[in-house]
């Protein structure tokens, strides 16, 4: 009787950094936690305007974007009991009906919420953690950038043109972060370490709940309140049907004029005429988007010339160390699931509110 606990990696192998030796060391690892490991390797990854479709509201357009599995997918999926993922295809109650838990690289987890995990009795578990320290990096080198005119400077040098103009304070600014997981948390304590004031929101607050890097918390119902008081606001929330343009015409208008604003979690979450027609009034000084509704962003879309906006390709993830921490995040799990422990970061496979 075959008692193998089937492990499928889906993940694709030109993201995989690690050098021959330490793919071959993490395996041995994995086997002598456990001998009944089988694992396979059969990549699958969704361009990245399907991956952005399919966690919006209108995932189900998706569906005639999305390639068929192929023949030696269909046949790892059917046997599979854990799968190592970025995304998934459509229907994965069909086809995988042994499966059991799903670990997640990266910490959204949108595109996954609608393939039919919800419909199996599944653990499903995201990767947040993994790059929120660079994210976070990121995030605070864009304001840095901003409020010490390091553009401007670039820009004289280039001319020749000795013309002498001042930056900004950090500290004594206030923080605004929308979303206080793992990137959000990492951002607070470096902006709290430059002597930022930092204030977060969340959908859900714990009786008195604090953290030393947080001078206040303000529940998402009461978003507005928190973004009159900031100087700078960074979202790195979940991407829902309640985030879903969470920035729009009356947020950025809740906004202190003159604000700077970051986005590092998914085009979805902002109304993308809404922050272009909030930097060309000036209601934001200036913004930051390493992420968009439709990625790749098109050529003709109007946020390319769209004025004192810095945009990125959903890159402010650092890759050097990226396929270590994953590896390791799934060995921890993959040790607290064989023992029947709770997992970290633990998800819902419904994408709901």
């Amino acid at each position: 009787m075959d008692n193998s606990i089937n492990v499928c990696v889906c993940i694709s192998s030109k993201h995989d950094n690690r050098t021959p030796q330490e793919q071959v060391d993490t395996l041995a690892r994995f086997h002598a936690l456990e001998p009944r490991l089988k694992f396979s390797f059969v990549e699958y990854t969704d361009r990245p305007e399907v991956r952005a479709l399919r966690g919006q509201p209108e995932y189900v357009q998706a569906r005639g974007r999305v390639a068929p599995p192929s023949a030696e997918l269909r046949a790892a999926l059917a046997d599979a009991h854990i799968i190592l993922c970025v995304d998934l295809p459509f229907d994965m109650d069909v086809l995988a009906p042994q499966l059991r838990w799903v670990q997640s690289v990266g910490a959204g987890i949108g595109q996954l919420q609608h393939c039919g995990l919800d419909r199996l009795d599944v653990l499903l578990t995201n990767g947040a953690g993994i790059v929120s320290d660079p994210i976070a990096e990121f995030v605070l080198g864009r304001i840095l950038s901003h409020w010490k005119r390091f553009d401007y400077y670039d820009q004289m040098q280039k001319a020749h043109r000795w013309a002498p103009a001042f930056g900004r304070h950090l500290a004594g600014s206030t923080l605004g972060i929308v979303g206080f997981g793992a990137i959000g948390q990492a951002v607070a304590w470096r902006a709290k370490a430059w002597g930022m004031q930092v204030l977060a929101c969340r959908r859900k607050l714990s009786q008195g709940e604090a953290n030393p890097a947080v001078d206040g918390f303000y529940l998402l119902g009461n978003l507005a309140d928190m973004l009159a008081r900031c100087d700078a606001v960074v979202v790195s929330g979940a991407e829902s049907p309640e985030t879903y343009h969470l920035f729009n015409r009356d947020t950025f208008a809740a906004m202190k004029p003159g604000s700077y604003f970051c986005n590092v979690s998914r085009g979805s979450l902002v109304d993308e005429a809404a922050l272009i027609a909030a930097l060309e009034s000036g209601q934001l000084s200036a913004a930051s988007i390493d992420v968009a509704t439709v990625e790749p962003l098109p050529e003709d879309s109007p946020l390319w010339e769209a004025p004192n906006l810095a945009i990125s390709p959903h890159c402010s993830p650092a890759i050097d160390r990226f396929s270590t921490s994953t590896w390791q995040l799934f060995y921890d799990n993959m040790e607290r699931f064989l023992a029947g422990k709770p997992l970290i970061n633990l998800r819902s496979c419904r994408f709901s509110t």
